[in-house]
């Protein structure tokens, strides 16, 4: 058995320790709904406007504030829970994927609802993503966030892999309802 700096064996070390457990199986999830999300959009823009002028316009909105706001976001976080602030930022990012379900459900997926659902996206993803790489600090001990911290970087590499694969499959088979529906 291959022991770590700190003595702890394994590359997964970090999951003997049930908070960060949980944390990273939801974790998992919601980032592949995340990208569910961002695949299905961009495709649904691109299905309803043909534009690529649109497509980069819904994107730009999507993260512009991510770089206006980032910064801010981790100073906020720093001087707050940042478990508050990811449930909160989880709870707003599924109301929102409900709202869009409802929307092109009904067939009003037009490309102005479409860049409102992205700049509201936007909205929330600084303070989700900085409480998305805060979290495994608080979750286990000093000599394991070296590793909880590869694990989480690892669980967002694994969901812009599977995520995107799976959202084009059911964008296809079930279309964009049913992937806002699994980010939901």
């Amino acid at each position: 058995m291959q022991l770590g700096v700190h003595g702890e064996a394994g590359a997964f070390a970090s999951l003997r320790v049930a908070n960060f457990r949980r944390y990273f199986v939801g974790q998992t999830l919601s980032s592949v709904g995340t990208w569910f999300h961002i695949l299905a959009l961009a495709l649904l823009v691109v299905e309803e406007t043909g534009s690529g002028g649109a497509l980069g316009v819904v994107v730009g909105l999507q993260t512009l504030p991510l770089l206006v706001f980032g910064s801010y976001a981790g100073v906020l976080l720093d001087r707050h829970d940042p478990r508050r602030a990811l449930v909160a930022t989880n709870a707003v990012n599924a109301a929102m994927a409900a709202a869009l379900v409802v929307v092109t459900a009904t067939g009003h997926a037009g490309a102005w609802w479409l860049g409102v659902f992205s700049l509201a996206f936007g909205l929330v993803m600084p303070f989700d993503r900085t409480a998305t790489a805060l979290i495994p600090v608080e979750l286990v001990g000093p000599p394991l966030v070296s590793n909880a911290l590869g694990l989480n970087s690892m669980t967002q590499s694994l969901a812009r892999l599977i995520g995107p694969a799976l959202a084009g499959l059911t964008f296809g088979l079930a279309g964009p309802s049913w992937c806002f529906a699994v980010d939901a």
